[in-house]
């Protein structure tokens, strides 16, 4: 019986090989095959993300990553949350702020691409509670003085 073999699809359709399991391996300790690539195998035609393959040692996603999507996605909700909160002087708006602004400092740490717009977005929606709070404040204070006169 053969070993099975693959080819291996690269992103611009190109196929390369086939090749056997242990040059797979050695494809992805030199960075050339990641979780996302997709491989044909030579028998069946079939086509599969890598990950579908027995055998391949593909590191495992850290599964506590702040790159993950479910954080990234938080990240964006909790500073659209912030700014909606802030613009209603609702005290959430900081705890929403506060939790975007961690999700979204670890996604820079990690090389998100669009983390410091998320950053800005977190900032911008605690500065606007503390900017309607004191409006709100000074709006007060000003009906207080003239009832009082």
């Amino acid at each position: 019986m053969n070993p099975r073999t693959y080819y291996v699809i690269a992103d611009d359709g190109q196929r390369y090989g086939p090749v056997d399991i242990a040059t797979l391996n050695q494809w992805i300790a030199d960075g050339r095959i990641v979780r996302h690539t997709n491989l044909e195998d030579a028998e069946t035609g079939v086509r599969m993300a890598a990950p579908a393959i027995p055998g391949l040692l593909l590191p495992v996603p850290a599964t506590n990553s702040f790159l993950n999507d479910n954080f990234v996605q938080m990240g964006w909700a909790s500073g659209a949350l912030s700014v909606i909160l802030g613009l209603s002087g609702t005290f959430f708006s900081l705890v929403a702020a506060a939790l975007g602004l961690l999700w979204s400092i670890r996604a820079r740490e990690a090389k998100y691409e669009y983390a410091n717009l998320m950053i800005a977005l977190c900032v911008f929606g605690g500065v606007l509670f503390w900017v309607n709070h004191l409006l709100a404040w000074s709006v007060i204070a000003w009906i207080f003085n003239h009832i009082r006169r």
